[in-house]
């Protein structure tokens, strides 16, 4: 004789909730439960949402390939910083290829028929390469902290440890994640017409409320103040720096590089946050808010532009590298050809040579070497290009 199968009934009250309102934003009449539906608030938006989602896949795709293939041509082999950029740039693969098109087929279907692994991977796969993006962000500002404030004389080395660790600390951060998710198995419970349908929930009775707070302070608002303070710093002594330059009357462009690397890296830091903070907000607040029909259209509504402005980092990063790079190229062109006039320069002013033999008696005066320009120290070694 077979067992029974479990009733509804044998669940959790917050777990039948979301079960219950799941079937009911279904149609009514008999559908197929395999197939994938809409969600019937982005009806009206799924097809903006598809052509904007594309969009930033491909620039991303092409954006981050174009990067990482530039630092790996073109890096210094004493460079101690890019290896910072090929880690954000290893994220942002990840993100446009794998979580973006998975991200957004999850916020426009209703039912869930992705089966029970990506109900428990899927979640704690969207925020390794985030939170992995931050802690590059931090080590390498520490890295630059060191080169600039504490003046070490040598670059400090980049062991490969850092940026193994901001996997590795990633990886643990959301592990816990697998303990809030909960796939129940619609075939299970009503029958064959919902084979390969489940319900994948959140189970809101643990503690994911103190969880997604602990996130949002240790490893974004602590991160952000972490690399705020190391810029700041920064930014100080290469003021520091300059002033002595400035009274020896030296050209500037001998004072470029770190000023360069510490503008671009607030850039990247600064877009990143920026397009980040929306989203790691509304998910704090949709765990203090419950989900009810009521407010469900909005939160699928919100999280759908919120998502897809979280990714533009993808893009954000090789532009400003981009742009750094063509703005050194020029820089580099201007200093050539500024090199150039003071050599012609020379030899214009240099005295007509004269048909008598130089004189023994007199001894010539000394001549005074020239000194190369003043730089920062370090100043080859560039985190941006």
């Amino acid at each position: 004789m077979s067992a029974p199968k479990p009733g509804l009934s044998s669940l959790p009250d917050n777990l039948l909730g979301q079960i219950i309102q799941n079937l009911q934003s279904l149609p009514n009449e008999t559908v197929d439960f395999s197939r994938p539906h809409i969600r019937p608030s982005l009806q009206g938006v799924y097809p903006i949402a598809l052509a904007l989602y594309g969009v930033l896949m491909l620039a991303g795709v092409g954006a981050n390939v174009f990067m990482v293939a530039h630092i790996l041509k073109r890096r210094p082999p004493k460079d101690t910083y890019t290896p910072y950029l090929l880690n954000i740039g290893a994220c942002n693969l990840l993100m446009s290829l794998v979580l973006l098109p998975l991200s957004l087929a999850i916020l426009l279907v209703q039912n869930w028929v992705f089966g029970s692994f990506l109900c428990y991977f899927l979640p704690m796969l969207q925020d390794v390469p985030l939170h992995v993006t931050m802690g590059t962000v931090v080590v390498s500002g520490v890295q630059r902290y060191r080169g600039v404030v504490r003046r070490p004389p040598r670059p400090p080395p980049l062991p490969p440890l850092p940026l193994i660790f901001t996997w590795l600390l990633a990886v643990c951060a959301v592990l816990p994640f697998a303990l809030y998710m909960n796939y129940i198995d619609l075939e299970v419970f009503l029958g064959p017409q919902f084979q390969g349908v489940g319900v994948c929930a959140v189970n809101l009775e643990g503690q994911l409320l103190v969880y997604i707070q602990a996130l949002f302070v240790l490893l974004f608002v602590g991160p952000l103040a972490v690399v705020a303070f190391l810029e700041i710093r920064i930014g100080m002594a290469l003021a520091d720096l300059e002033a002595p330059l400035d009274l020896h009357h030296l050209q500037d462009h001998t004072t470029t590089p770190e000023r360069r690397n510490h503008r671009y890296a607030i850039l990247v830091t600064a877009a990143f946050a920026l397009c980040v903070c929306p989203l790691v907000v509304l998910r704090v607040v949709k765990s203090v808010v419950p989900e009810t029909t009521e407010n469900s259209a909005h939160f699928d509504q919100s999280f759908v532009w919120v998502v897809w402005v979280a990714f533009l980092p993808t893009l954000t990063t090789p532009i400003i590298y981009t742009h750094a790079c063509a703005g050194s190229s020029e820089r580099e062109q201007q200093e050539g050809y500024l090199r150039i006039s003071q050599r012609v320069q020379e030899g214009i002013g240099a005295p007509p040579p004269s048909s008598q033999p130089p004189s023994t008696s007199a001894s010539a005066p000394p001549r005074i070497p020239r000194l190369p320009p003043a730089s920062f120290p370090h100043q080859d070694h560039h985190i941006i290009c």
